[in-house]
């Protein structure tokens, strides 16, 4: 129950709201040109939020590049390509060690991402499996991701929080302290 417990907030913590393209996803990604890709509206630096059903789930920043990359600041890299003007497929991977999961591993996200009309936000269902070192499949399950980009604000917004930003409710830790 603990190994199941630990699996869904690991694979959505990378999310950044994206992924799934397919078994070929890296090399479709990174075929394309950056000049085909700048213009698309995924292109930027986002606030993800990869269970946002989950309000103990704290955010991560992505960054998606026009060259078909993209990390976040959880360690996730992967790649992404469009697949129409608002919409992209995105396959991420994450390696974990034992500190992170029980026996380590990875995680392999996979997810399709639409931009809504104003490009300033993104929903998207993803995938995610959970990998033992020696390959076994561990857990998987689907979830959604939701993104808002990160805007640039003056200097004088100091002192006021960023919207993109949503609030969370840090879960208690056994001892009963919420975890930072």
């Amino acid at each position: 129950m603990r190994r199941s417990a630990v699996l869904l907030p690991v694979a959505a913590v990378f999310l950044l709201g994206l992924a799934a393209a397919g078994p070929l996803a890296g090399s479709a990604a990174q075929e394309a040109t950056p000049a085909a890709s700048a213009g698309h509206p995924v292109v930027g630096a986002w606030v993800v939020d990869s269970t946002a059903e989950n309000p103990a789930d704290a955010p991560a920043v992505a960054v998606i590049a026009a060259d078909g990359t993209l990390i976040d600041t959880e360690g996730v890299a992967g790649t992404w390509r469009a697949t129409g003007p608002r919409t992209a497929a995105t396959t991420f991977v994450l390696v974990l060690g034992e500190e992170r999961l029980p026996g380590g591993g990875s995680v392999v996200i996979r997810g399709e991402l639409e931009v809504d009309a104003a490009g300033e936000g993104w929903t998207s269902p993803y995938s995610f499996t959970v990998v033992a070192p020696d390959g076994t499949v561990v857990g998987s399950g689907r979830d959604t991701a939701v993104g808002r980009r990160v805007p640039v604000e003056p200097v004088a917004a100091e002192g006021t929080p960023l919207a993109a930003v949503p609030t969370w409710a840090p879960a208690a830790a056994e001892g009963g302290t919420p975890t930072p």
